[in-house]
């Protein structure tokens, strides 16, 4: 489907493209465009032909892309989430919250940074982005979790305290800075995946393909592994597992 898209969609500025041609070149909606002559009758082709070729190749592509994930046109149909009522779900008083109130970019940053990384983010995260929640930091209280000592032993979990994702701003911690980390991630692991969350302690970084849609980095196999999830159902699920890590913590201390 990734294939067909491209297909459908430039056959679709083509069949446009020359019915416009047609009008300009002043053939009428029953011109013809050519003649075949090879059976009894004659076969013609006019501009109004041409517009519903057009037509049927733009339903193509409009169905393919409503089936895929990361549909672009779904994402300018669907409700923004309200990202206050998202974290007052899932945060109590026992986690901490930062958000970087100079991550919001403008349209010009996202065009920039895709062109730079040959990228199409998706609508999702780019929304998070500029809402006042962007280059969010979300951490479990250290008096509620105290930090993992040097050299010390435990579940892989119980290093898993918070997560992060990457900001926009000019101004943040380069290990918050995504454009920072996609320079340093793709030189790393040799890939043109594009890092956007992290959660702290674990290696395996959620990333964006070309596309936009969702990987995660298997560090120990070296290979990455698609998530067939949209980034705001990802931030939803990492909030809901590091609520449950957090109630493990508690439990184990306790």
């Amino acid at each position: 489907m990734k294939t067909a898209k491209p297909i459908f969609a430039t056959i679709t500025i083509l069949f446009f493209a020359i019915a416009i041609w047609m009008r300009i070149a002043g053939f009428s909606t029953h011109g013809t465009i050519f003649q075949y002559r090879g059976g009894p009758r004659a076969s013609t082709i006019t501009s109004t032909s041409v517009v519903f070729f057009a037509l049927v190749f733009a339903g193509f592509y409009v169905f393919i892309d409503m089936m895929e994930k990361n549909s672009i046109i779904l994402q300018f149909f669907r409700k923004k989430p309200d990202y206050q009522q998202l974290f007052d779900k899932y945060l109590d008083n026992d986690f901490k919250a930062y958000f970087d109130p100079k991550s919001s970019p403008s349209r010009k940053d996202f065009r920039n940074f895709e062109k730079k990384y040959s990228i199409a983010l998706p609508r999702d995260f780019k929304d998070f982005s500029a809402s006042p929640f962007g280059g969010a930091y979300i951490e479990v209280k250290e008096t509620v979790w105290p930090r993992p000592k040097k050299y010390e032993v435990g579940p892989f979990w119980s290093f898993f305290y918070a997560f992060y994702v990457y900001s926009f701003s000019k101004d943040c911690p380069q290990w918050l800075d995504i454009d920072i980390q996609a320079q340093e991630f793709t030189t790393k692991v040799n890939s043109d995946y594009i890092p956007f969350l992290r959660v702290v302690g674990n290696a395996d970084v959620y990333c964006f393909d070309k596309s936009g849609r969702i990987v995660q980095w298997d560090h120990e196999l070296e290979e990455f592994n698609y998530i067939d999830k949209s980034f705001n159902e990802l931030l939803e699920s990492e909030m809901v597992e590091l609520r449950k890590r957090k109630e493990q913590k508690k439990s184990h201390e306790g």
